[in-house]
């Protein structure tokens, strides 16, 4: 049995303990439960964890959608029109990579091809555009330390060029090879390939005779000494 409860803790008679203790006053709906459950926590920790989750796979997709091999489709595509622009109208023929990084242009440093033609008038040769220019794919680059074979006058440009009979002009002992891969350019303009990007490159080699031929492989493809 119990032992009685002392006379000084007995309620009064018609009273009883509360079974937990009531704020004096009622509070707002709003603040009747403001806390959250151990459940409730777990739900929201993970909701967060799904939404991380998407946004870097909607991430990663977004720079796997940018195709090195498009980029290479698209600019053998001119390469082979600027030899047949040059057997055509028997003068010579180039594409032009822009190599200058200009803030308020960022987009054409290193993504932007244009054909060119090469006009003479009298003693003087000038270059003047054929079309419009193209632009590679976003988030595609072209790779300067895996492109050979390219003249680079001032301003400092890219340029792979076509003689008059079709063949393409390059210095000495060297094959002209021009590579894409996948980057970014982060706040001070310099281009970034981080590491786990290096595979994504792809590109072709140009023939002196004009003919091209792709890499089967991106392991062929490997760095300038």
């Amino acid at each position: 049995m119990n032992a009685p409860l002392p006379l000084a803790a007995r309620p009064a008679p018609g009273l009883k303990f509360p079974t937990r203790l009531r704020p004096c006053f009622p509070l707002p709906p709003a603040l009747a439960r403001a806390a959250f459950s151990l459940v409730e926590l777990l739900v929201v920790v993970a909701l967060m964890i799904v939404l991380i989750g998407i946004s870097l796979k909607a991430f990663r997709s977004g720079m796997s959608a940018a195709s090195p091999t498009e980029a290479a489709n698209l600019v053998s595509a001119a390469v082979l029109t600027a030899r047949s622009q040059a057997l055509t109208l028997r003068t010579g023929s180039r594409i032009v990579i822009d190599g200058n990084y200009d803030a308020s242009q960022p987009d054409r440093s290193l993504r932007r091809v244009q054909l060119e033609r090469k006009e003479t008038n009298g003693p003087v040769d000038t270059w003047v555009p054929a079309g419009k220019a193209l632009a590679l794919p976003e988030n595609v680059f072209f790779a300067t330390d895996y492109s050979t074979g390219y003249t680079e006058p001032q301003p400092k440009k890219f340029v792979y060029e076509f003689d008059k009979a079709g063949r393409l002009i390059v210095p000495a002992n060297q094959e002209a090879r021009l590579v894409f891969v996948v980057g970014f350019r982060d706040p001070a303009g310099v281009l970034q390939t981080p590491a786990p990007m290096l595979p994504k490159r792809n590109g072709f080699i140009i023939r002196k005779a004009g003919r091209v031929t792709f890499f089967e492989n991106p392991a062929q493809i490997v760095a300038n000494p």
